[in-house]
């Protein structure tokens, strides 16, 4: 019995060693397998447990199709399929059917949501994205027995045939469709079978900004710009005019031309303009530098004159001034007499009068712009010269008259003094009697 006992023990230790061999064993091979799984994208795991979306879904070209909803996870989807080159169904073959139909490592890794968009295909053989056609003559490859005609072989059990022959058992499909640098769409997979769609492209659209030139506008602070651009399979909308000077102007208008102006409020200042066509398009010639004229203050010329009465000493004197990107305040008057006056006005040309004494003199005039500008030239410069007065004539001393003594005057004195002498005799006689 001891010895029976024994053997039991023996046994039993053998066969703990063999089940801890075997169970070791049956560990290592299952995480091995795990491990050499895709790890990326759809793994096996996660293919053998989706549900179809496609009704038959052993015609895929991707097992289950691409996993959604949004574009970036379509994206991702495919870009996952491609990276691994495995759909988690023994179908290795992802990348020979996408490069069939246009793509490339380059552009599968560059795909994005401005890119690769949503798109339709149609049973007759075109494919649309936002209701614009982006390409004809479908080409659909697929996991089908070639049945009678009509199909070509691309690789293994991957067959393609024109879209028109047989398309799906609907009329049409949703697609993410992959459009290159030139907005030109280049191929397509469906998104609920994964299946690889060809197509003759539309002609790629081209949009361009060509050009931006600025014009200056009567030596002013005013500029004319001028936008040319070239679309191609393309509309233009509108052209923005960015002035570099924190405003803009769209022009809308669907010419290969558009023309605006802009009036800046700073002189001898850098500034750089830009437009975009579409609000979006533009290039390093639609980029123009330009620079603010200095303002120019000048005084042109002053004139003086006397007034219709002749008056020797009063003198109008008339100014004119110009100004370029600026703007005259006043003008003062400098009479060259020791006084001046000044002549507020925004205008090109003032008016005062000054009255003179007799003497030589040099009046000036200074034309007064904004930011304390002055300008005066020679040709501003009056040479006054008022005259004295003329003496006033000496009247001649008039001589002294004599009494007229002709003969009758002189009857005229006898007779008076007759007259009074027999007065006075008469009365110096009567004087006496009275004694």
């Amino acid at each position: 019995m001891a010895n029976y006992l024994t053997a039991i023990k023996h046994f039993t230790r053998r066969s703990r060693l063999v089940l801890l061999t075997a169970i070791f064993g049956l560990t290592f091979a299952v995480t091995g397998t795990v491990s050499v799984l895709p790890l990326t994208g759809h793994s096996t795991v996660d293919a053998q447990s989706c549900t179809p979306q496609y009704p038959y879904p052993k015609t895929d070209i991707i097992y289950c199709g691409l996993s959604g909803p949004s574009d970036s996870d379509y994206i991702n989807s495919i870009s996952n399929y491609y990276d691994s080159n495995n759909d988690g169904y023994s179908h290795t073959d992802i990348q020979t059917v996408l490069n069939w139909a246009g793509a490339s490592p380059a552009m599968i890794a560059g795909m994005n949501t401005s890119n690769t968009v949503i798109g339709t295909a149609y049973s007759d053989g075109t494919v649309t994205v936002n209701g614009q056609l982006v390409g004809t003559g479908v080409l659909e490859s697929g996991r089908w027995n070639p049945g009678t005609g009509g199909f070509t072989n691309l690789e293994g059990d991957v067959w393609y045939r024109a879209a028109t022959t047989y398309f799906a058992p609907t009329s049409q499909a949703q697609v993410i469709v992959h459009f290159n640098s030139y907005g030109q769409a280049d191929f397509a997979i469906m998104i609920e079978c994964g299946n690889v769609l060809k197509f003759q492209p539309m002609p790629p659209k081209v949009l361009t900004c060509d050009g931006l030139t600025p014009s200056e506008v009567d030596t002013s602070l005013t500029y004319n710009f001028t936008a040319k651009a070239t679309a191609e399979n393309e509309t233009i909308s509108s052209y923005t005019f960015n002035f570099g000077d924190g405003t803009s102007q769209t022009v809308d208008t669907s010419n290969t031309t558009a023309t605006t102006s802009h009036t800046y409020s700073a002189t001898d200042t850098a500034f750089t303009a830009n437009v975009l066509v579409n609000n979006s398009v533009t290039s390093d010639s639609c980029r123009a530098q330009l620079t603010t004229p200095s303002p120019n203050l000048v005084c042109v010329q002053l004139t003086a004159s006397q007034p219709a009465d002749n008056s020797q000493t009063q003198y109008t004197f008339t100014a004119q001034g110009s100004a370029q990107n600026t703007a005259i305040t006043s003008y003062t008057f400098n009479f060259g007499d020791n006084t001046s006056a000044t002549v507020p006005t925004s205008g090109l040309t003032a008016s005062t009068t000054h009255t003179y004494a007799p003497g030589t003199y040099s009046a000036t005039v200074t034309v007064n712009g904004e930011n304390n500008q002055t300008a005066t030239s020679p040709n501003c410069v009056a040479q006054i010269t008022v005259q004295s007065p003329p003496a006033q004539p000496t009247t001649p001393a008039q001589p002294t008259q004599l009494v007229n003594t002709g003969p009758g005057d002189v009857i005229a004195l006898v007779g008076l003094a007759t007259v009074l002498g027999a007065v006075g005799h008469n009365l110096l006689m009567r004087r006496l009697a009275r004694r």
